[in-house]
């Protein structure tokens, strides 16, 4: 397995974790201290959440915001 970082927003890191060149899945994690939304879940994440590849990323990205004060 390999595992790349991706930076598409600044209060996330995202890793997408590979085998063979196919995401298996997306690990997300905060990188602020109030965490991040998720619109589908209605919670407040603080921890990695894990997504299936299968998602895609624009997919996830719309399901998760930044936390407002």
């Amino acid at each position: 397995m390999e595992r790349e970082i991706i930076n598409k927003v600044d209060y996330l890191q995202i890793v997408a974790v590979k085998n063979d060149d196919k995401i298996k899945r997306y690990e997300i994690s905060p990188l602020e201290s109030d965490g991040f939304y998720r619109n589908s879940e209605d919670t407040v994440e603080h921890n990695t959440v894990y997504f299936p590849g299968s998602w895609g990323l624009e997919k996830i990205l719309s399901d998760i915001r930044r936390v407002k004060e």
